[in-house]
């Protein structure tokens, strides 16, 4: 009996002290749930080719948000962590006014997206005003997390990229009609959402003082030098996630592209849950022991890589089998008969995560250089790999440009990282 007590008062003060974590877990697993049953009940409400255009926005969307933000957060971050709540208004008042300018610049560049016809004039207002709030509730989220509101930071999240799918889900369950109109509707309230959820935080805030905080451009500036080399760094390496669809479109059809981007999304969710079980636990000591050049770095960074080939192993037949069962669900034949490519996606995602062991080591070891040359020879073995296997092979081209881009980067970073 005192044993039973003994373990249940244990119990009780881990789930206290541990509360803020299973929240934030909890509301992250619950996001990318939403988005994972999303890809199904998308399949199963819109056309091949519907999908293969909501691939292409989305993918465009994305690559737009790194153009925005710029990285401009490592660097305002860093000016929070080392200053006092006096400063935070100007900070944020700053960083909000180059989120302007550079949300104008990308909104003057991408309009050759619609007079091109690459996009529909029809989504133009989707499209701007998703941009938008999809950036600014990402900008919020980094800020919460820098003020070390995760809670709240995760709960922003979680209504920028899961709540708003279980009101979709809840809409359709009384029979209306559901599609592209409607799936980019409920994706502009969870964003719009996030934003309020965010705003109401700041304005609540005794130090947050917008009005009477000064403008000074040559903060910005001084960020703009100094997050640059990282921008540069991921709009390499995002390019890689849209040019994907935009070189399979060239060489094949809307419907190809749907098949691949349904594919695309679940194994995604592969490198999310290695992220989130893995790497995240395992990177801070890794990173460690090569700062202070213990003898056993070696042997600790090739236990992860094990680590993450035999838990990665376990979530891919995982996730074939949960793609594969919902195929009775969905009954469209054209993701069945090409179901292959999610192995293949697969395979690469699962090296692409590997790859991160060694990346954490160089970033941590102020190896930006290399990471950049690095990101952009993947990106130039990427495109002409991608160029010639789409032309011959479709959309299996695609997929074995991906793992042998990822193989290359691998390899490379692991050299690397032995000669440190």
């Amino acid at each position: 009996m005192f044993k039973f007590l003994k373990l249940k008062t244990h119990l009780l003060h881990l789930l206290k002290n541990n509360k803020i974590t299973y929240v934030s877990l909890f509301l992250r697993v619950a996001g990318l749930v939403g988005r994972v049953v999303l890809m199904f009940f998308l399949a199963k409400n819109l056309s091949v080719e519907e999908m293969g255009f909501y691939g292409l926005f989305t993918a465009t969307i994305t690559y737009a948000l790194f153009i925005v933000g710029a990285d401009f957060y490592t660097f305002s971050e860093r000016e929070i962590l080392k200053s006092t709540e006096s400063d935070y208004s100007r900070i944020i008042k700053n960083h909000f006014i180059f989120f302007l300018c550079s949300y104008l610049f990308v909104f003057l560049s991408s309009i050759s997206l619609f007079i091109f016809k690459i996009i529909s004039w029809k989504w133009v207002s989707f499209f701007y005003l998703l941009l938008f709030l999809e950036n600014f509730s990402q900008e919020l989220f980094r800020l919460l997390v820098s003020l070390k509101k995760v809670v709240l930071a995760q709960t922003v999240a979680f209504f920028r990229l899961g709540a708003w799918t279980y009101l979709l889900f809840f809409y359709a369950f009384f029979n209306f009609h559901i599609g592209l109109n409607e799936v980019f509707i409920f994706w502009i309230l969870g964003s719009l959402t996030a934003c309020l959820i965010g705003m109401w935080y700041l304005i609540k805030q005794d130090w947050f003082q917008w009005s009477s905080a000064k403008v000074d451009f040559f903060w910005i500036k001084k960020g703009i030098i100094a997050s640059k080399m990282m921008f540069a760094n991921t709009l390499c390496w995002r390019a890689l996630f849209s040019m994907d669809r935009y070189i399979l479109l060239l060489f094949t059809d809307t419907s190809t592209l749907g098949i691949y981007s349904f594919y695309s999304n679940f194994s995604n969710s592969l490198l999310t849950l290695l992220d989130t079980g893995i790497l995240s636990q395992y990177y801070p000591n890794l990173v460690q022991s090569y700062q202070n050049q213990k003898k056993d770095r070696a042997d600790l960074k090739m236990n992860i890589v094990k680590k993450i080939i035999q838990y990665g192993i376990a979530f891919s037949l995982i996730i074939i089998v949960l793609v594969y069962s919902s195929f009775f669900f969905i009954q469209t034949k054209s993701y069945s008969h090409y179901w292959y490519i999610l192995i293949l996606l697969l395979i690469s995602n699962l090296i692409q995560s590997i790859s991160f062991v060694p990346h954490y080591v160089l970033y941590a070891l102020n190896k930006d250089k290399s990471i950049m040359v690095l990101s952009i020879q993947v990106l130039a073995i990427f495109c002409i790999l991608s160029i010639c296997m789409s032309y011959l092979l479709g959309i299996i081209g695609i997929c074995f440009s991906f793992i042998i881009s990822f193989l290359f980067l691998a390899v490379r970073k692991f050299n690397l990282t032995n000669e440190l």
